[in-house]
C-alpha cells in the first residue's frame, strides 16, 4: 500500500495557498494537504495539530517570519520547503544554506524539483542545522556555508575558507586553523558561482582562492601565488588579468 505524505501550507496569501494546494492535488496523488495556516500563530497551531511530514512555509508573515514558527517548536521532525518571492538577496541566502525553496509565482516545474528532493532524503537529521544557517544568512548576509561532506554536513564561516581545490568531481576545502582539508561531493564550479562576490577568485582550472589569504604574488607568464597555508598555486595566463584586478580591489578594501 502506498504511503501518504501529509503536508501543510503556511502562507499569508490565500490565493497562493489555494493555487499551491490545487497544484499538489492535481499532480501528486501521494501528498495530502491536511492543513493551512496564514501567520505565525496559526502556523504553529496547524503544525502541532497535524504533525506533518512536510511543511510548505512562507518566509515573511504578517506577525513575524517562518523562522519564528520553527524556533517555537520543541522539535522539527518534518522537512521544510520554503516559499519565497523572487528576491535575489533572499535566493542567495537559500543557496548558501542548501535549503529547498520554490519561488512565487509557483511553477509546476520548480515544485516538481523541490518535491523530488524531498523524496530523495533518507533522513531529516540535518534540517535544523540547514534552517539555522538560512536564518543566519538572512540576518547577516551570506556569512556561513553548508558543505556536503561524506559524513553529512559541515557548517563553516566563509571568511575562514582559505581555498578550494578540485579533485575530479570532488573538491577539497581548506579551512583556516584546521589541519586537514574537507572533501566534499560537489564540483568547483558550484562554489565559483556562489562566492563570486565574496573575495574569491578562480585563478586556475583546479583552484578557487580567498584573496584575503594571498601572502605573496610572484611574476611570470601567469605567475603564481603563495597562500597563508604555504601552498603555492599557479595563476593561469588567461585568468591573470581578472585575478590582478580582483586582488587590487581586495587590497584597497583591506586598507580602507
Amino acid at each position: 500500500m502506498r504511503t501518504i505524505i501529509e503536508a501543510v501550507i503556511i502562507d499569508d496569501d490565500p490565493l497562493s495557498s489555494v493555487f499551491l494546494k490545487t497544484l499538489i492535488n492535481s499532480n501528486f496523488k501521494d501528498i495530502d494537504i491536511t492543513g493551512v495556516g496564514s501567520d505565525v500563530k496559526s502556523g504553529i497551531e496547524v503544525i502541532k495539530d497535524k504533525n506533518p511530514d512536510l511543511v510548505f512555509l512562507d518566509i515573511l508573515l504578517p506577525d513575524g517570519t517562518g523562522f519564528d514558527i520553527l524556533s517555537s517548536l520543541d522539535s522539527t521532525n518534518f522537512q521544510v520547503i520554503f516559499i519565497t518571492a523572487n528576491d535575489q538577496y533572499a535566493l542567495k541566502a537559500f543557496e548558501f544554506s542548501a535549503v529547498d525553496y520554490i519561488i512565487k509565482p509557483i511553477k509546476i516545474e520548480e515544485l516538481n524539483k523541490a518535491i523530488d528532493k524531498f523524496r530523495s532524503y533518507k533522513n531529516i537529521n540535518n534540517i535544523s542545522e540547514k534552517i539555522q544557517v538560512l536564518k543566519d544568512n538572512f540576518e547577516a548576509p551570506e556569512k556561513k556555508l553548508i558543505l556536503p561532506t561524506m559524513a553529512g554536513l559541515k557548517i563553516v564561516n566563509i571568511d575562514n575558507i582559505i581555498r578550494f581545490e578540485a579533485s575530479d568531481s570532488y573538491t577539497y576545502v581548506f579551512i583556516k586553523d584546521e589541519k586537514n582539508p574537507i572533501l566534499i561531493s560537489k564540483g568547483l564550479i558550484n562554489f565559483e558561482e556562489l562566492l563570486q562576490d565574496k573575495n574569491f577568485a578562480r585563478i586556475h582550472n583546479k583552484h578557487l582562492i580567498n584573496l584575503k589569504y594571498v601572502t605573496e604574488y610572484f611574476r611570470g607568464k601567469g605567475g603564481y601565488v603563495k597562500m597563508i597555508d604555504g601552498k603555492e598555486i599557479e595563476v593561469s595566463t588567461r585568468k591573470k588579468a581578472d585575478f590582478m584586478d580582483a586582488l587590487h580591489k581586495v587590497a584597497l578594501n583591506i586598507k580602507s
